[in-house]
């Protein structure tokens, strides 16, 4: 809560009133209340849903990724919004296709990848654009073991903050 009561009142915290309550918590400033309801029995062990043996790894610039996919987005179905990442270590490819307009698009971009075989992954490319939007580095690490698989998306030096996206299937 500490950490988070900075952010909710920068600078002034004279007129704060902080009630804690059996269910939930409450916090009073002069402009504003805050409800939180308090978490009932046990926390999920959301360690258990993170993958741990990925072994193909893309580290790609945000701004490169970014870019390229609000372009290939606008070629996707407006539905699933599906796009794929066409992986090798020769070429690295962002792709989408609506088919009902018979559109598509396929760009490649500037990256590394590092595996001993090449992948073809799809996701909710507006999901993937959320996440790498709100990014705090520059420098973006991708890991994946299967297509059917959770991908893994890190800020490439932070270790704190990890995003899990699930896969989408692309239609072969």
């Amino acid at each position: 809560m500490t950490k988070i009561i900075p952010f909710i009142l920068p600078g002034d915290e004279s007129n704060t009133e902080i009630t804690v309550f059996s269910s939930h918590i409450q916090i009073k400033h002069n402009y504003f209340t805050l409800d939180c309801r308090l978490i009932e029995g046990k926390y999920p062990n959301y360690q258990s849903v993170i993958p741990e043996n990925n072994d193909k790894f893309l580290f790609v610039n945000r701004g490169i990724i970014t870019s390229a996919l609000k372009r290939v987005l606008l070629f996707s179905d407006s539905f699933s919004s599906l796009i794929a990442l066409n992986l090798s270590t020769e070429k690295k490819f962002l792709f989408a296709q609506n088919i009902d307009s018979s559109t598509s698009a396929k760009e490649e971009i500037e990256s590394t990848f590092e595996s001993s075989n090449s992948m073809e992954i799809g996701f909710n490319g507006r999901r993937l654009l959320e996440i790498l939007t709100a990014m705090p580095s520059e420098e973006i690490k991708m890991t994946f073991s299967y297509p059917e698989k959770a991908a893994i998306i890190k800020a490439d030096r932070e270790d704190d903050l990890l995003y899990l996206l699930m896969p989408s299937m692309v239609a072969q």
